[in-house]
């Protein structure tokens, strides 16, 4: 979001990173206002000792909805150390799925010669460099077996923890000051995965320091600590460190929004209004998964136990997002919904028949898995699933919106389902689901949500859709028809007020310039 210089109006460049509160052409005018601006110069948070939760992070002031929290650079990113990484440029991520091409001093895989020489790979190319074969072997029971050199045989698990590893000493230890939870990793097994998968691999090259206990910290500090990103043109998610960030407390019912740049920038706002000494909270969950899912995920991934206020609402704050629907179509609620139990018990609101909790969560998972396997550009399996799931789901069941937030981008965005083409019945329906999601946002992610900004986006491509049929239909006058765009128009407007925040050099950067241009389209008709 652009933002004027607080000295003379232009344009400005940067903030104050102190506060964040206030803006500059340059350095110039960020030093001349200095004198006056530092009496008031007050950080937007502070870090402060929990009883339960260790440092949490908590706001300094009141802060308003957009208003800028921290901005600050990944210490280390990577791809994932959970071997779910797709062959992927461990410079630039992007796919090399079809192309690539090998280091010629480490043979690792890239995307082109040109990333042979990124900085962010330099360090670990020296230690790989020592042994070609390693990063590709597979190692089972002590035994190694070479494998060929192509992207789908590397290791990528390996490469956050060497990058961590070759840190120089001030940013690893900003790294290693975060928790690792090894006592709890070791008790679910996650550390005989890093003694298999890991270590054997690290043990190939001469590292300095690089002791097994400091391997096994650094990943469990990557597993409970790490951001998700998603740079432009990655061909998968990749893993990014932050410190400072990580001082933010988990809560389902969040109070910022955080946003990256291709250059791994995190810049964290304030989603609505903060008061001064109030906990500034991130989701580390998906919004779109019902309770179950998403405390187990918690409780494996991060080892806590959300009790948020969502968690702790049998409804979910009036969404039913977990909510299963009787034969008798009643709505199965649970009486305690952070009670796993076998003794724990959910009841239909009409008919007060009971249901184990245990049985309803283990439909579930079996509803997630069959929802993981769907493919994401196969719309007819996403169809099939909302027609064989309707009648034991409630309308808004997180995996049923899920869904519909798939399906409200596929019509008009995916191969075959062209927004010109598609049935009127596809179009009416991508309209309906966007309404749906922008409503249940409005409960879930009140403020400047990024899922709503996009569907409404989405919802004016339908809209925009039907008002041109119904005119070519003959159904509308030209001034009905002029007066639908305008109405379309401040749906754009509402995406941009929302949307504006991302940085220019980001996936969502990108769009941001497209609504503007549309607006501006739109508004000469």
């Amino acid at each position: 979001m652009l933002q004027k210089c607080r000295i003379c109006d232009k344009e400005a460049n940067s903030y104050c990173t102190g506060c964040f509160a206030v803006a500059y052409c340059g350095k110039d005018h960020q030093k001349e206002d200095w004198k006056l601006h530092k009496k008031g110069c007050i950080k937007a948070y502070t870090v402060r000792d929990d009883p339960v939760a260790g440092r949490v992070m908590v706001a300094h002031r009141d802060l308003n909805e957009g208003e800028i929290i921290l901005k600050e650079r990944a210490v280390l990113v990577g791809p994932n150390i959970d071997s779910s990484s797709k062959p992927l440029c461990v410079s630039c991520f992007k796919s090399t799925s079809k192309t690539f091409v090998l280091c010629s001093k480490c043979s690792l895989p890239l995307c082109s010669q040109k990333c042979q020489g990124n900085p962010l790979h330099a360090a670990e190319c020296r230690i790989l460099s020592q042994n070609k074969e390693a990063i590709f072997s597979s190692y089972s029971k002590r035994s190694v077996a070479k494998r060929k050199k192509i992207p789908i045989n590397v290791n990528y698990q390996v490469i956050l923890v060497l990058r961590g590893l070759l840190l120089e000493d001030k940013q690893l230890e900003s790294i290693m000051s975060l928790q690792s939870h090894l006592e709890e990793r070791q008790q679910m097994g996650k550390t005989k995965i890093v003694d298999d998968s890991i270590i054997p691999i690290i043990n190939q090259f001469r590292i300095k320091n690089a002791d097994e206990e400091k391997i096994h910290n650094l990943c469990g500090i990557f597993d409970t600590n790490c951001f998700e990103l998603f740079p432009t043109g990655a061909g998968d998610t990749i893993s990014g460190v932050f410190p400072n960030a990580a001082m933010m407390m988990h809560s389902c019912y969040k109070n910022t929004r955080v946003m990256f740049s291709d250059d791994h920038m995190m810049t964290l706002i304030a989603r609505s209004k903060i008061k001064k000494g109030d906990n500034i909270y991130h989701n580390y969950a998906r919004t779109f998964n019902p309770t179950n899912i998403r405390r187990i995920g918690l409780f494996s991934g991060k080892h806590f136990s959300c009790e948020c206020v969502r968690c702790k609402d049998p409804t979910e704050l009036n969404t039913f997002m977990s909510v299963f629907l009787c034969p008798c179509s009643g709505q199965i609620i649970p009486k305690d919904p952070l009670d796993l139990t076998p003794t724990a018990v959910s009841t239909c609101n009409k008919c007060k028949k009971s249901t184990p909790s245990l049985q309803l969560a283990a439909k579930e998972r079996e509803l997630l898995m069959e929802l993981e396997n769907i493919d994401r550009l196969d719309v007819k399996a996403h169809e099939q699933f909302l027609i064989k799931n309707n009648k034991i789901l409630h309308e808004s069941h997180a995996f049923l919106l899920k869904i519909k937030k798939e399906l409200s981008v596929a019509y008009g965005g995916y191969p075959g389902y062209n927004i010109q083409t598609i049935t009127d019945d596809r179009l009416e329906l991508k309209e309906k689901y966007c309404e749906e999601i922008i409503s249940i946002c409005n409960f879930l992610e009140p403020g400047l949500s990024t899922q709503k900004g996009l569907s409404l986006f989405e919802l004016w491509k339908a809209r925009s859709e039907i008002n041109k049929r119904n005119f070519s239909k003959k159904l509308l006058s030209s001034e009905e028809y002029s007066r639908n765009i305008k109405k379309n128009v401040d749906i754009l407007e509402r995406s941009l007020r929302i949307m504006e925040y991302e940085p220019e050099n980001s996936l969502h950067g990108v769009l941001v310039k497209e609504i503007k241009k549309l607006i501006k389209q739109e508004k000469s008709y």
